[in-house]
């Protein structure tokens, strides 16, 4: 296929590409007068293993594969690239075939400089110039190098100041959730004062021995030994046995980190309750810190002013810090606690309740109970460190949205993690639902609700002064309260965020505080049809007018892999009942030929009367908007990694009562596509 320019904001885009920022305006004005956006399909070639150099490519959206033929003519793939990488430079810089080919995963839009043009770029860009040729060196020793991946690692510093908050039961579950979620090597470093509160934790057949700190050289021979493999938790085990009076601790710590970095993927640091100056060194050699704080207004405002005091003498603070807030006692809402430590929460953990004796008897929840409120937030915040979260985008589509109870329940009976939700209209209720807590099976026991068309018809009343909307939205708001109740985003199980958009000045808007009712009422205002939802001085109304598959929310979320379910039918997809309906109508025509002169009499009433009355009002207007939200649907949907498309054309926008049909329908579909879901999440 052939590339097509893009009419896009290219100067915008430029900016932001890493290669290109610094420099300066006169030279990304350049870039942008050489460079041109092009737009290719899923599975299109870029160039394969041995092609000349052409070009220089940056990805702007989508992902790419690069990999190369095996012997035996299969593909192994080297590195999947994602948004703001580059493919092209060694074979331009050198003038050498491609050593790879480089497929596109899904539907992108790529900056791509041509030879001539590029080469230009070098003469005039000096900086430019440097900047290439040091990424070049860089990649060149890498293949020379023994075939292997880039190794990364990651420090993670958990540190509290209350007693019983449950901060080393907190690293030892995200320890081996590390492990599980990534199948990398993971290590967890005990520095309480005895060095063995996690193995004890952790019912350890064989005590680790310490890490002696008192000497004044590190010594890589000696740890070695000391770590412990602890097989059926998936990590390693060191003990530090940390002594705050013990003057070489300060000058052991750095070099014991960087070993282990060297070592190991993940490095899990438990920190004893003690602040000075080693472990001010440890925390500001973390790559992430989380502070795990419990519900205490004495313990909330101390961590409150550790924050501050950190933010003060650490460089980028704010970004590695990760508040963890575990409810063992939540006398006052979220909301006080949230104003009382004077941060927003990363992430709260519920009571373990029973979780707490299961975890006295050396079975983390992460590995006995997987499936608990508690291990699926750790195991969450494990994928999020892993960069492998993975995101769901539920469409609107009005009846046709129905069809995400049957993707729901396939993705639940086969235990596919989801870390973030974002839902429009339609797609709001559902996924706030299960947000909430109601399984899959309880979705389809409310959806089943309206096979009765009386169902339908409550939810409709009617306004007697249709000003904003036909229908008021109280019957509406009702429902949605009898099983969401006075639930807020904070009482979610899963992250969920629901898309609105402003009457007035045309904003989408994105909800993710609040009461869950009230942000399903603003999302489900189909204009002109249900009244819009007044927020201060202007209304919200569907979100499905500006985004009905909200997949970019997702990637602003940080999701790295992304479902998306896409509702709404294409115009190909709404021609053929049509013709089929027109097909009947003929052949009805000419059996009528035969019939009594009543019985053709009636037959002409009939159409007259389809004529008259359909489509009515609402069903033009309808039609057209889920005509334009497909348009948007669809070039949204280019940025999902998978894409599911539940969709009976033969069912109109308010026939809820053909529910069976629908929730059939979303199951066939995510069935369809499981294999590639499972592969999606294997990646």
């Amino acid at each position: 296929m052939d590339p097509s320019n893009i009419s896009l904001n290219k100067a915008a885009i430029i900016r932001k590409i890493p290669l290109f920022a610094d420099l300066s305006a006169a030279a990304r004005k350049l870039i942008e007068e050489k460079s041109y956006i092009a737009e290719y399909r899923k599975d299109h070639i870029l160039y394969r293993e041995g092609d000349p150099p052409s070009s220089f490519y940056c990805i702007i959206t989508g992902r790419v594969r690069v990999f190369v033929k095996t012997p035996s003519g299969s593909e192994r793939t080297l590195i999947n690239l994602h948004r703001g990488d580059y493919v092209g430079i060694i074979s331009l810089l050198t003038n050498e075939p491609h050593s790879a080919s480089v497929r596109i995963i899904n539907d992108a839009l790529i900056l791509r400089i041509d030879k001539a043009n590029f080469s230009v770029l070098l003469k005039e860009i000096p900086q430019l110039a440097i900047k290439l040729s040091q990424s070049l060196s860089r990649r060149l020793k890498k293949k020379d190098a023994e075939p292997k991946s880039v190794f990364e690692s990651t420090i993670i510093s958990v540190f509290g100041l209350a007693k019983k908050a449950g901060r080393t039961m907190y690293a030892v579950n995200l320890a081996i959730a590390l492990a599980y979620e990534t199948r990398k090597r993971v290590i967890l470093l005990d520095m309480s004062r005895t060095g063995e509160e996690c193995a004890s934790m952790l019912r350890a057949d064989k005590m680790p021995l310490p890490v002696d700190l008192k000497t004044l050289t590190f010594d890589h021979e000696k740890i070695r030994p000391l770590i412990v493999d602890l097989e059926s938790s998936g990590i390693c085990l060191l003990n530090v046995a940390y002594d705050s009076e013990e003057p070489s601790a300060l000058t052991q710590l750095g070099p014991l980190l960087s070993y282990l970095a060297a070592e190991f993927n993940y490095i899990v640091v438990d920190l004893p309750i003690v602040i000075d100056k080693s472990m001010y060194a440890v925390l500001a050699q973390s790559d992430l810190i989380h502070l795990v704080t419990d519900c205490d207004e004495h313990n909330l405002k101390a961590t409150g002013r550790l924050i501050d005091e950190l933010s003060k003498g650490i460089k980028d603070f704010g970004p590695r810090l990760k508040v963890i807030m575990n409810e063992f006692v939540a006398e006052k809402a979220y909301e006080e606690r949230v104003k009382t430590l004077g941060h927003k929460p990363y992430a709260t953990l519920p009571d373990l309740g029973l979780l707490g004796g299961i975890m006295s008897m050396g079975l983390p929840p992460v590995l006995a109970v997987p499936d608990s409120f508690y291990s699926r937030t750790v195991r969450r915040i494990a994928r999020d460190i892993g960069k492998i979260l993975v995101g769901l985008a539920l469409s609107s589509g009005a009846a046709l949205g129905l069809a995400h109870v049957g993707v729901i329940k396939v993705l639940e009976r086969e235990k596919i993690p989801i870390d973030f939700i974002a839902g429009t209209s339609i797609g709001a209720v559902v996924g706030a639902f299960w947000a909430s807590g109601l399984d899959a099976a309880e979705l389809e026991k409310i959806a089943l609700r309206f096979r009765s068309k009386r169902m339908l018809l409550s939810l409709a009343d009617f306004s007697l002064f249709p000003l904003l909307g036909f229908i008021n939205g109280r019957n509406l708001t009702r429902f949605f309260r009898e099983y969401l109740g006075r639930k807020t985003f904070h009482d979610t199980h899963i992250p969920i965020k629901i898309i609105s958009s402003t009457l007035r000045s045309r904003q989408l808007v994105v909800i993710d505080e609040g009461r869950l009712v009230d942000a399903l009422r603003a999302s489900c205002s189909i204009p002109a049809i249900v009244k819009p939802y007044r927020k201060g001085d202007d209304f919200l109304i569907d979100g499905g007018t500006l985004d009905p598959v909200p997949i970019d929310i997702l990637s602003r979320l940080g999701a790295k892999k992304i479902i998306a379910v896409n509702c709404l039918p294409s115009p190909d997809e709404m021609l053929k009942p049509f013709q089929e309906f027109e097909e009947r109508r003929r052949k009805e025509e000419l059996r009528m030929a035969e019939r009594s002169v009543f019985a053709r009499a009636l037959f002409k009433f009939r159409r007259w009367t389809r004529r008259t009355f359909t489509p009515n009002f609402l069903d033009v207007l309808m039609t057209s908007s889920l005509s334009m939200q497909y348009v948007l649907a669809e070039a949204s949907s280019r940025e999902a990694d998978c894409v599911l498309h539940p969709i009976i054309p033969t069912v109109n926008w308010f026939e809820l009562y053909k529910v069976e049909a629908l929730i059939k329908r979303g199951e066939e579909e995510a069935q369809r596509m499981l294999p590639q879901i499972k592969a999606l999440i294997e990646e």
